[in-house]
């Protein structure tokens, strides 16, 4: 499944993560509109299909090794 699908056009089965995920991602938005005259940066990062429960139970053949790893994800964010 595309992560843009699912942000887009959703997905069937997967209706309230997909809405979730359009609604954190205009909020994100918002945010950055509304705090562009202040100090504050806005980071609204999508990085795609991460290895997770929710994941692994959606894409039963799917190795999870091949996904990246939440974790390590988060840290290359906050470093760079």
């Amino acid at each position: 499944m595309d992560q843009l699908k699912v942000l887009v056009t959703g997905s069937a089965y997967l209706g309230a993560y997909g809405a979730s995920k359009a609604a954190l991602n205009r909020l994100g938005r918002i945010l950055e509109e509304e705090l562009q005259s202040t100090a504050v940066e806005v980071l609204n990062h999508c990085p795609g299909p991460m290895r997770t429960a929710l994941r692994a139970r959606a894409h039963l053949a799917e190795h999870p090794q091949s996904i990246q790893d939440p974790a390590q994800t988060a840290s290359q964010i906050i470093t760079s």
